[in-house]
């Protein structure tokens, strides 16, 4: 069984092949799809550079507050030195002078035993009654508070 071969026709009197689609679409739809097409991009544009300055105004208002942190670490540093500065237990001592505070002179303390406040009739757990104390420390808050400064002025 012999073949024979098949003729093909004149390459240039061939038709060109179009794309379907594109072929069934008549200039309207073309053009409301190439419309369509360059919205579609020019949002994803528009979206883009909303992002990009909002990144930027974020940034902005970063550099801000950093700076005004590093103001404020200054300021309170500054405040603190001023604190420690006032608070200075000579400083102290003079300004104490300067208001006519002097040093007490012969303070005693005197401890009521329990059985002196018994023989008068006193309870101990009374109020208005200091707690007895068996060493010779101060009775009252601001016996402890005089006796506290005294020791900051270095006074015996």
């Amino acid at each position: 069984m012999a073949t024979t071969p098949v003729p093909l026709p004149n390459p240039t009197t061939l038709p060109r092949p179009r794309l379907a689609t594109i072929a069934t679409l008549n200039t309207a739809r073309l053009a409301g799809l190439v419309l369509l097409a360059v919205l579609v991009l020019g949002g994803a544009c528009l979206l883009y550079l909303n992002l990009a300055a909002s990144v930027a105004a974020s940034s902005t208002r970063l550099n801000d507050l950093t700076k005004e942190r590093r103001l404020l670490e200054w300021q309170k540093a500054d405040r603190e030195r001023e604190l420690a500065q006032l608070t200075h237990p000579d400083r102290l001592e003079a300004r104490a002078q300067e208001l006519g505070f002097r040093p007490p002179r012969g303070v005693t303390y005197v401890t009521v035993s329990p059985d002196v406040l018994a023989a008068l009739g006193a309870k101990t757990s009374a109020p208005g009654v200091a707690p007895t104390h068996t060493d010779n420390a101060p009775s009252s808050v601001w016996d402890t508070v005089k006796s506290q400064f005294n020791r900051w002025l270095k006074v015996p």
